[in-house]
């Protein structure tokens, strides 16, 4: 198994590319949060990421709602 680091857009062309067990994902990223890359990554190719698993550095009940919801 090979980890492989991704800032913004570029995770999503990782996606495009590959197929991938595991996401780790933080959700407060400066350009695409991870709300955003995951509706993104739902319209990739099926099976293009297993399982997301989303990064909240803080307690925040909306961002936990709205990350349940994207999936």
């Amino acid at each position: 198994m090979q980890a492989i680091g991704a800032k913004d857009g570029m995770a999503l062309e990782l996606c495009r590319l590959n197929n991938f067990d595991i996401a780790i994902i933080d959700i407060r990223t400066p350009r695409l949060n991870g709300i955003g890359f995951v509706n993104n990554v739902k319209r990739t190719p099926p099976n293009a990421i297993a399982k997301m698993i989303f990064v909240i550095s803080h307690d925040d009940n909306t961002l936990q709602r709205d990350a349940m919801a994207a999936g």
